[in-house]
């Protein structure tokens, strides 16, 4: 039998609890790795033999083990939501748990791990499975291919840069006036706006405060949780606040008054977010990006600043009118159409933003500061600060990019080829995605994708 362990992670659980029962049936020994009390009873109540369950949790920060090998845990410590409010409970739970995931990997002959690189822990059993070769097991993350819509990939590492390529059939060749990926917003930003205006409701700002106040269905062991209730009051308060001073005094400059200028666009990207505090590690601080690219701004161009309507909240006034406070730098309305700012656009610039892969698309520049997927489009540029630092003329460099032989159709029939069909998220956001057609749609895919390491 091939033994596949997935890593629980919240409402996906529920997700690959389903696939999990598919894959049984299918000859495959099924193994967990999990954090949260509530999810590891929900295993047993279906049926999970509790062998095949690691239960790692906060307990771990008391216990003392040697490490395995150097996984730089500080670097996961810092990109995480959690473990970066108590920094020396983190040092000691992602030091204490290496043994035993790396015992129960070995001990259960596990060849595939599956699961998100979002929370620090599973970022280190990702680490400790590219480290310890003598493991003979991979991890493999499964994840939207934001374009096209409802198709994901298997990705190979931390940063979305590498995809699991598979020997499959050819895929079909794209048939359209194009010859490449139709843009099209991607369905999950849709999905998140609906969710985030339902949060925004009076009912559901009283139903979050009742829950934090009762304590309903919180976890303090989880390491995936704040387990500090006044950081979390803060946390939530800071969020909230930030939600009404944008509304009331974040003062934005309607896209009509700057649509003929000259510019680069730099959308926000939502934080904390593994888009930016994983895979973009080293380039998380966003403001510091933005003024990087002032400082080589050509005479007379701006940079026009769009905040993702899902982060409203993520930041405070001041991190606005400090970028504001700069010549030529345009914060626009939220709500400003993103097609319309990237075709009016001299080029794009993103850590790893989607916004980045939209313009590649639509055969406009765009500059990336993560080595994500897309990179390899002819119209997308991935560069690193050192880059930045060397280009002495932007509007050249972005012509440079511009006048590269386009191979958004080579690019388009590579990602077909390498990708499923299926929707990929979590029941709570989605909850088409347990329907008896995308469970077989992604029992299936893990077969090919197990076959094909």
């Amino acid at each position: 039998m091939t033994n596949i362990c997935f890593i629980s992670n919240f409402y996906l659980t529920y997700l690959w609890s389903t696939v999990s029962k598919s894959l049984n049936h299918k000859g495959f020994n099924i193994f967990w790795i999990v954090s949260n009390k509530h999810y590891y009873n929900y295993l047993l109540k279906e049926g999970v033999n509790e062998n095949n369950l690691l239960y790692i949790n906060r307990e771990y920060v008391n216990k003392t083990a040697d490490p395995v090998d150097n996984f730089q845990i500080n670097e996961l410590i810092y990109g995480d939501r959690v473990l970066n409010h108590e920094k020396e409970n983190g040092l000691a739970f992602l030091t204490n748990i290496q043994k035993p995931i790396y015992d129960f990997i070995a001990k259960n002959s596990i060849s595939t791990i599956i699961g998100e690189l979002t929370w620090a822990h599973e970022l280190l059993v990702h680490r400790i499975t590219k480290r310890r070769k003598e493991l003979n097991c991979t991890f493999l993350c499964p994840a939207v291919t934001r374009i096209p819509n409802k198709r994901f990939v298997f990705f190979l590492d931390e940063r979305q840069s590498q995809i699991l390529e598979l020997n499959k059939l050819p895929a079909e060749e794209i048939k359209s006036d194009s010859d490449f990926f139709k843009v099209e917003k991607p369905a999950y930003l849709q999905n998140n706006n609906k969710i985030i205006s339902k949060n925004r409701s009076v009912k559901s700002r009283i139903s979050k405060a009742l829950r934090f106040l009762t304590g309903e269905k919180f976890d303090p062991k989880d390491p995936a949780l704040i387990r500090s209730q006044w950081t979390r009051f803060k946390v939530r308060t800071l969020e909230e606040c930030n939600k009404e001073a944008y509304r009331l005094f974040v003062k934005t400059t309607p896209f009509n008054e700057v649509s003929n200028s000259s510019y680069i666009l730099f959308a926000l990207h939502k934080q904390p977010e593994a888009s930016v505090d994983v895979i973009g590690r080293y380039y998380e601080n966003q403001r510091q990006v933005i003024l990087n690219f002032w400082r080589i701004l050509p005479p007379n161009w701006k940079i026009i600043i769009k905040e993702h309507t899902n982060a409203i909240g993520d930041r405070s006034i001041d991190f606005y009118n400090d970028l504001k406070s700069f010549p030529n730098i345009i914060l626009v309305e939220a709500q400003t159409d993103s097609h319309e700012l990237i075709n009016r656009a001299q080029a794009v610039v993103s850590i790893s933003g989607t916004i980045a892969y939209e313009a590649a698309l639509l055969g406009k520049p765009s500059i990336i500061l993560a080595p994500v997927f897309f990179r390899s489009l002819s119209f997308c540029k991935y560069i690193s600060w050192r880059d930045i630092e060397n280009i002495n003329d932007l509007e050249s460099f972005i012509s440079e990019i511009k006048n590269k032989k386009d191979n958004r159709k080579e690019f388009s029939n590579y990602l077909l080829q390498n990708s499923f069909e299926g929707l990929m998220t979590d029941p709570y956001s989605m909850p088409q995605v347990l329907s008896e057609e995308n469970i077989s749609s992604l029992t299936t895919a893990i077969e090919i994708a197990v076959k094909n390491i």
